[in-house]
């Protein structure tokens, strides 16, 4: 069932065996041979298997009218999991914060002293500090989710809490969609289900962030039957963007993500699973094609026609805010309005921003959104540039092409403040950042193919030798 391990209980064969990082606490750079791991004790894989376990917890009650801006109703069970989990992973080892989850950081502070410097009204610090809060705070899921890559085997429990929930997700929506006269949790929004979320959006967001997650730690886990499980839980994640809350978008950034691998992928397509996806694609084209003129009067045909037919018309959120901004560029850009009062440049000063690349260029100005797309593609950008090494991994297209999708995503939501996103955008880190040590070691040299078409890895990489100071006499 598991492949051959060495004696440090890490897979031979798989992509394990890349270099880890170097644990720091800042500016962290990969280096060959060194693996510091966090423990792997009983407790600690129990709270990484609790943390993707309550990730879609978000409230129990069936039926929601309305959603609160408290920062107390942002709080979930799975935000202790992780604080839970860091301490813990702390006291035992390095926290892994990167370099680009510091600048993210910092440019927080500054978008937050901006609303406190440019507005003295008595709302401007409530709505800063709970902005600072709650997209603040989704920054611990990076750091938990570039921990836990760091083991193998926390990440292996990790992965599973994740897929309980996700699976335990599925039988809901599955339930609320086939019997929408007695759903388990009532969605306000005609034919919606929203799951154990505030709104059906959210729930597409976390089907979303799931695939991003099941995608960045593909390879990472050496057990091969469970590569199968994590592509089906992929797709099942796919069906909550689709038919549970046809998050347009969302449904977007997935043919973005698969166009994406197709193209970048072109030397991987003698692989499997490139051959696989190549199928579902041209497949999906052809039922389209056949089936045009029966999907056009479907729920999700006309969902999707009216997003192109009413660009310009009020009822189009998106281009208003787009309106707004625009009308309002002389009072935000380049340096920003401050952190949590986007509702300012809007009609009716109520709403928040739902475009997530509005949101942070208005309220953080350019230092912000810069940063934020930093945190979202650096490992697409490193992953890039293994690519075209004879030594680079399939699985290092994968992590370009998911990210990608997910920038595209944010044109209609705040992928930065979904904690299943924030965990993955921290694994998929620490993985990029490993096929890019890997590749550094001998980049000439190519893996070669086994028959299934997945690159062989090396069985042990050895350790950068150290230079010794003669001892003195």
């Amino acid at each position: 069932m598991f492949e051959p391990r060495d004696s440090d209980g890490f897979a031979m064969t798989r992509l394990a065996t890349y270099p880890q990082p170097a644990n720091s606490l800042l500016w962290a750079k990969p280096q060959i041979g060194q693996r510091p791991t966090p423990s792997a004790g009983p407790v600690t894989k129990l709270l990484a298997f609790l943390l993707g376990a309550t990730l879609p917890i978000i409230t129990l009650e069936q039926n929601v009218t309305s959603t609160s801006g408290a920062l107390t109703d942002r709080v979930v069970l799975a935000d202790f999991m992780a604080i839970g989990f860091l301490v813990l992973s702390g006291l035992k080892t390095q926290l892994q914060f990167r370099s680009t989850t510091v600048l993210y950081l910092g440019a927080l502070l500054y978008a937050f002293s901006v609303a406190m410097l440019r507005h003295n009204d008595g709302d401007t610090f409530i709505e800063a500090a709970k902005a600072f809060l709650a997209i603040g705070f989704a920054v611990a899921f990076v750091v938990a989710g570039a921990t836990a890559a760091m083991s193998e085997k926390v990440l292996y429990w990790l992965t599973l809490g994740a897929l309980l929930g996700l699976f335990g997700e599925l039988l809901i929506a599955a339930h609320d969609f086939l019997l929408p006269s007695n759903p388990w949790f009532v969605d306000a929004m005609e034919r919606r289900v929203r799951g154990t979320f505030k709104k059906s959006g959210q729930l597409a967001s976390y089907g979303f962030s799931a695939v991003v997650f099941l995608g960045a730690t593909y390879k990472l886990l050496s057990n091969r039957k469970f590569l199968g499980t994590l592509i089906l839980a992929g797709v099942m994640a796919g069906c909550f963007i689709l038919v549970a809350s046809t998050r347009r978008s969302a449904l977007v950034g997935v043919v973005a993500m698969m166009l994406t691998f197709l193209v970048i992928g072109t030397r991987f397509a003698k692989s499997r699973l490139y051959q696989v996806s190549l199928a579902s694609v041209v497949a999906g084209g052809l039922f389209l094609l056949a089936n045009l003129s029966g999907l056009s009067d479907s729920f999700v045909m006309q969902r999707y026609s009216s997003a192109f037919n009413n660009l310009d018309s009020s009822d189009n959120w998106l281009m208003v805010e787009v309106h707004n901004a625009y009308d309002t560029s002389d009072a935000w850009f380049p340096f920003g309005i401050g952190l949590g009062q986007g509702f300012r440049i809007g009609a009716t000063g109520e709403h928040e921003i739902h475009n997530g690349h509005l949101a942070m260029m208005v309220e953080g100005g350019l230092p912000l959104y810069f940063c934020t797309l930093a945190l979202i593609l650096y490992p697409a950008w490193i992953s890039l540039k293994t690519v075209s090494s004879p030594r680079s991994d399939i699985a290092a297209v994968i992590l370009v092409a998911i990210f990608v999708g997910a920038v595209i995503f944010m044109g209609h939501n705040r992928v930065y403040r979904d904690r299943m996103f924030m965990l993955a955008a921290g694994v998929g880190t620490v993985a990029a950042m490993r096929f890019a040590a890997a590749v550094r070691t001998n980049p000439s040299t190519p893996l070669g193919q086994n028959s299934g078409g997945r690159p062989k890895l090396p069985v042990r990489i050895p350790a950068t030798p150290q230079r010794s100071r003669p001892k003195a006499a």
